[in-house]
């Protein structure tokens, strides 16, 4: 059986299976890993994903539906 890391993210806690597993070799990158990034970076990333000029996209970009 794979470890599983449990992670607190808010109110929740969200379980990362096959926590060990390599995503980028070359840089030793685990799912863990990346899963403790993007809970570190979201309290800066989410408030600006409705408002591209807050994330420092230029205000003229069109956003296409596909």
């Amino acid at each position: 059986m794979s470890p599983t890391v449990e992670l607190r993210v808010g109110r929740r806690t969200i379980d990362v299976k096959r926590a060990e597993k390599e995503l980028f070799p070359h840089d030793g990158v685990t799912k863990a890993d990346l899963a403790e990034h993007y809970r570190r970076v979201a309290p800066r990333m989410l408030p600006s994903r409705s408002r591209p000029e807050a994330a420092g996209i230029a205000a003229k970009c069109k956003w296409w539906r596909l």
